[in-house]
Formats: structure tokens, sequence, C-alpha cells
């Protein structure tokens, strides 16, 4: 699929991403989310925080693709030395981690069928394993980052079940 405006890295102020596939870089679109997860937030959950910033990432695969191991890396090491929890449901699998004051929700897009099996999240950051392009009829392979205040995050948390990232993983 030929995609536009694709770069290689995603640059934040506390961390830098990429893509890769089997150690390759895979170029990719990086759509702004933050206003659409805000203005979700703020319409119907308005207890909540909104992101600070927030990024859905499209790998730009070929019509002819296989990866043992499609995922996404930083410079910053996302381990269990800074994870916070994972969280799931049926579209997307994502974990949550502190960084510098700041709290990071990285997700991996899914289904609840087809693609368990492919995905991959936990202690550390999500990727898809053993795809190719027969699995996009399925749903299409998708990243979101996303980034608050950690003190935000952390007084949400410890209140409820259901968190500012729950709502940004939403998207995918």
């Amino acid at each position: 699929m030929k995609m536009k405006n694709l770069v290689t890295t995603l640059g934040m102020k506390e961390a830098t991403f990429t893509i890769k596939g089997d150690d390759k870089i895979i170029p990719f679109s990086a759509l702004d989310k933050t206003i659409e997860i805000n203005e979700i937030i703020e319409k119907s959950y308005n207890y909540l925080n909104g992101v600070e910033q927030a990024y859905l990432l499209i790998p730009n695969l070929s019509d002819n693709f296989y990866f043992k191991e499609l995922k996404l890396v930083s410079n910053v090491w996302f381990n269990h030395k800074n994870f916070i929890d994972w969280d799931s449901d049926e579209y997307y699998g994502g974990s949550f981690w502190r960084e510098n004051n700041k709290a990071f929700g990285i997700a991996v897009a899914a289904d609840n069928y087809n693609l368990d099996d492919h995905i991959g999240y936990g202690k550390h950051l999500p990727y898809y394993s053993d795809i190719d392009e027969k699995l996009t009829r399925y749903n299409d392979f998708k990243f979101l980052i996303a980034k608050m205040a950690l003190d935000d995050f952390e007084y949400e948390y410890d209140l409820q079940k259901l968190c500012t990232f729950d709502i940004a993983f939403d998207i995918l």
C-alpha cells in the first residue's frame, strides 16, 4: 500500500520511536491523534485527564510481505524497571510505563480471533510476530503511543480501573 508523508522516526521530547521488521527500519505514517482523543475524553469521560501527545503509527508495508517480527523500538529502554501495568481487550494489547515524570501508554492493534496469536505486549514494547499480507484482511497493523503527566495518570489509575490510556487505545 502506498502512503504519503512517510517517516522513519517519531521524535518526542522523552523518547524516539521507530518501527522495525526483522531488524530493518520500516517507514510509517505518524498521525497525530491528540485532539481526537482529548475531544472524546472531554465529551464522555470528563473525570479523566487528557493526553499531552498521542500518535497512531501505521507501517508502510508492501503488497507481499512476511515478518518474523514487526516491532516498535525506542531509544528509551521500556522494560520491567519502568513498567506500570498492561491492558488489553479484543481490539488492542498494550502497556503503561513511567519515564521522566511522564506516563506512556503504548499499544498494538489486534482483533480477538485472528491476531491474538500474532501480538506481544507486557513488560516490553508491543510487536507483531509471524505476520504476512494475508493477515491484513483481519486488521491493519498499527501502533499507538500516548503520553501524559505521570502524576495525572497515577491519580486516575489509583481511583478507578478506567484510565486515559484505555480511551486512547480504543481508537486502534
